[in-house]
């Protein structure tokens, strides 16, 4: 996985094929698959994530995970059968005590792993 600065606070990773994650701030990225095209901010979040989508096609069977960082399942905070390829979306998230929380994306095009600070 490459990993460049395009931007102040602003890193892109890319994995196999097309697929490549940034985000406005630095994220850890764990493991990438597929073909996602992704922005997730802001890290560390307080009460809700934007997530902002740029690919040519669009996603299906999308879902965003949160796990505690000891691998017990938290849930899923998001799903939906279709998310357009060039979307910005809002996400609650829901009320969890401050600490880091690992996540996984999925979607028909691929998946994304990394973890997540929630401050209170």
């Amino acid at each position: 996985m490459a990993q460049t600065e395009s931007a102040p606070h602003h890193t892109q990773f890319s994995g196999r094929g097309n697929s490549a994650v940034s985000f406005l701030k630095p994220l850890d990225i764990e493991y990438i698959s597929g073909n996602l095209s992704l922005v997730l901010y802001p890290n560390p979040a307080k009460d809700k994530i934007t997530i902002e989508m740029r690919s040519l096609e669009d996603l299906t069977d999308f879902r965003l995970e949160l796990y505690a960082f000891d691998g017990r399942s938290i849930g899923s905070v998001f799903q939906t059968e279709r998310l357009s390829g060039n979307s910005n979306t809002e996400i609650q998230l829901p009320e969890l005590p401050a600490g880091m929380y690992r996540y996984r994306f999925t979607s028909s095009q691929g998946y994304a792993l990394g973890s997540l600070m929630i401050v209170r």
